[in-house]
């Protein structure tokens, strides 16, 4: 999210940098090989396979997190994303980014994986103010 650089203000307690994966599998590795990653911000919608060959990743999903790559449906992955962050890193902050009836997603069970839930078309000085609260 290079717009969120944009926004940044000198009143601002602190200054991050957005890191993008296009996958469950990079978003996986990410939070857990990248000690510095304090917040994620997951979009619905992205594929759940890396680009790059990783069966001991694969093994680990499937042993600890019950994951497969042909389990669910691409709009489930963010949930199942926040949820698999939830367990490796819980001290994160997740926010979720989707596009369909941000009501449905807010009362689903896993929700409380997520910090907050942003429509797909809301401001992204939202986002920013929330990274920043939290």
């Amino acid at each position: 999210m290079p717009e969120l650089r944009q926004l940044r203000r000198p009143e601002d307690p602190f200054v991050y940098e957005a890191v993008t994966v296009p996958s469950f599998e990079d978003g996986i590795l990410g939070v857990v090989l990248n000690a510095d990653v304090q917040a994620v911000v997951i979009r619905d919608n992205f594929r759940f396979k890396s680009q790059f060959d990783a069966p001991l990743l694969r093994t680990y999903l499937q042993q600890h997190l019950s994951l497969e790559p042909g389990s669910m449906e691409p709009k489930n992955h963010g949930v199942a994303l926040a949820r698999a962050i939830r367990k490796i890193r819980p001290e994160l902050d997740v926010y979720l980014i989707i596009d369909g009836a941000v009501e449905k997603m807010a009362s689903h069970l896993d929700s409380k994986n997520i910090r907050r839930v942003f429509y797909g078309i809301e401001d992204l000085m939202e986002i920013h103010l929330a990274l920043m609260e939290g």
